[in-house]
């Protein structure tokens, strides 16, 4: 037996002391991992990226275009906690460096457990994909069938050097890939010998762009609210502006690991609008998150510093509680973020985009 193979077996033999009351599916390759998710439930997946035939980065590349959303832990023998971070932050629930403890494994698991009963897991994403190239070193071309159109990324060395799609090319085409929730059709095959070097920037600023475009092209198809103003009746303007609050607490609760959003007057505590998942009390982190704007108010006006507040942030273990006032209002965003689904530099450019959509 290989060393692949006789570590694959030792790991399903203590996953399966550890979780007694789970079957453990073992597969040799990418191809027989998704036979075996057609075939069973599966709650976690495991995967090395390196496998014979039909290796890990194939069946990554595969789940995102059936959208099949399995919790997944991937297996590098390249990572750093940096860059591991990042790219668990950006789609998977955990990155483990090569070789691995057991414990380390049944630690994520149970994580993964806890996780999936309370309704927040997702499957690895696109840009989660790339991060992986990216730590990998990895070089391959992406083909992608974007709204029936065959477009491509080509990543050489971990680095995206080009992208087209349609008339698109360079950055504008990455964008335009990254932001479509259909894109289907997923498949890798080799870089070409030669490609038009269209992209310099490094794949974090990319990802935010297309962040930031994919976030603009939502505000513009949001409906312009618009109200009938009868003698000024108060009511009227009570309407729209709950309606705006509505639509801006959505937008929040969309933004990548987001796990409960809300709009909150800090000077009464009182929350105006909330989106969660059940997992935290938005009432009562309204109330507590005021009394933290109003303190912090108080620390300026102490020492004398003029000016507003951008943001504060509050790092949890396993969240980050993120409060942005609303400029020359009494009111603030109050955003929690799952740290491992989450991208704090994204989600804090999302939110400082909807906050441009309330008008008070």
């Amino acid at each position: 037996m290989d060393d692949e193979a006789f570590f694959a077996q030792t790991l399903a033999e203590g996953l399966s002391v550890e979780f007694p009351n789970c079957s453990i599916h073992d597969a040799r390759d990418g191809r027989e991992a998704l036979t075996c998710l057609e075939r069973h439930p599966i709650d976690v997946l495991i995967t090395d990226l390196k496998m014979p035939r039909y290796d890990g980065f194939s069946l990554l590349a595969e789940l995102i275009s059936r959208k099949i959303h399995v919790p997944t832990i991937v297996l590098s023998a390249f990572g750093s906690p940096e860059n591991s971070l990042q790219a668990e932050r950006l789609g998977a629930l955990a990155i483990l460096d090569k070789p691995i403890e057991l414990d380390e494994v049944v630690r994520v698991v149970k994580r993964a457990f806890s996780a999936r009963q309370a309704g927040s897991l997702q499957g690895v994403t696109l840009a989660g994909f790339l991060q992986l190239l990216e730590l990998e070193r990895r070089s391959c071309m992406i083909n992608v069938n974007v709204f029936g159109v065959l477009s491509r990324i080509f990543v050489q060395d971990g680095a995206v050097k080009g992208a087209w799609s349609g008339e698109r090319r360079g950055e504008d085409a990455f964008c335009h890939i990254l932001g479509c929730p259909d894109a289907t059709a997923i498949e890798l095959s080799h870089l070409p010998t030669e490609i038009e070097s269209t992209i310099d920037a490094p794949l974090s600023a990319l990802l935010l762009d297309a962040a930031r475009r994919e976030d603009e092209g939502r505000r513009d198809k949001i409906p312009v609210i618009e109200t009938l103003s009868i003698g000024n009746h108060p009511t009227t303007r009570k309407q729209a502006f709950m309606a705006d609050i509505n639509v801006s607490v959505t937008r929040a609760k969309q933004i990548q690991g987001a796990i409960g959003a809300a709009l909150v007057d800090f000077e009464t505590g009182m929350c105006l609008g909330a989106q969660g998942d059940g997992r935290l009390n938005l009432e009562l982190a309204a109330a507590g998150n005021a009394e933290v704007v109003r303190a912090k108010h108080r620390v300026m006006a102490d020492l004398g510093i003029s000016g507003g507040i951008q943001d504060i942030l509050i790092t949890l273990e396993e969240q980050l509680h993120l409060i942005r006032p609303i400029p020359r209002t009494n009111l603030f965003f109050y955003l929690a973020i799952d740290k491992r689904l989450g991208n704090l530099a994204i989600a804090r450019h999302k939110l400082a985009e909807v906050e441009g959509t309330v008008k008070v």
